[in-house]
């Protein structure tokens, strides 16, 4: 509930409550959300030494998934201590764990925080692979959103990714070049329509059936010559007319 001071209390006396021996699966638990507290209240070294602690309870008690959730908050807190090597590595390890267990919600978490740190190098190199992170974090995403159930939860599980959506779309337009005016421009307007602004057009479709099969809708489909160019096009010409034919100027959500 976005209270990281009251829950790390919470958690402070949860530790007290379990016996290291008898409870060491919720002991491990408790410690990676100690550090998920202390990621929150930007105290990165004390949260890197409780979810340190807490892999090593997973670890002994045989909880995989634990594990590779520590790997995923320990990815983001040594990212933020500088530690850019490790940190990365970290989420790898949490990646792909993540994709041989099917659980896609954590794997598309993971790629959205990989893609950051790309993005943060901010060299070319590395803006490439930070489109693709958020690419791939996106259409991982999308294969819950359409599992989500009624519109409205699919609406309300699209805006958690507000910041993928935001992100993807900055990281192309720091890709811009001048040999190839507008192309950073349009990928950016690809990324914005099949993040935030696509659980609106999901609406649009009778049935999430239908959603599924909208073309270029999915990173995976697409493979990986997939022009953003044209897939602008393809997305923008929709958008652009009324019920009467005319075409009207397309208006985008802000980022």
């Amino acid at each position: 509930m976005a209270l990281p001071a009251r829950a790390l209390e919470m958690y402070d006396l949860a530790l007290a409550a379990l016996r290291p021996v008898q409870h060491l699966s919720y002991r491990g638990l408790t410690l990676i959300n100690l550090g998920r507290a202390y990621l929150a209240l930007g105290r990165f070294a004390d949260a890197r030494t409780y979810l340190q602690q807490g892999m090593t309870a997973k670890q002994a008690a045989g909880d995989a998934a634990g594990v590779s959730w520590a790997y995923h908050d320990l990815g983001r807190a040594l990212l933020a201590l500088g530690e850019r090597v490790e940190g990365i590595r970290a989420l790898e390890r949490a990646r792909a764990d993540m994709h041989r267990r099917g659980d896609p919600v954590r794997e598309g978490s993971a790629l959205y925080y990989l893609g950051a740190a790309y993005q943060a190098a901010g060299d070319s190199a590395s803006l490439l692979r930070a489109v693709a992170y958020y690419d791939t974090a996106a259409a991982v995403r999308l294969t819950v959103r359409q599992r989500a159930g009624t519109d409205e939860d699919r609406v309300i599980f699209a805006e958690q990714d507000r910041n993928l959506a935001a992100q993807w779309a900055l990281a192309w337009l720091a890709l811009a070049r001048p040999a190839r005016p507008g192309f950073a421009e349009r990928a950016s307007l690809v990324a914005t329509e099949r993040g935030r602004a696509r659980a609106l057009l999901d609406l649009l479709r009778t049935t999430a059936a239908e959603a599924r099969g909208v073309p270029g809708t999915s990173a995976a489909e697409q493979g990986p010559g997939a022009d953003p160019v044209r897939e602008a096009n393809e997305l923008l010409e929709p958008l652009r007319k009324r019920a009467d034919g005319r075409l009207i100027p397309t208006r985008w959500p802000s980022l």
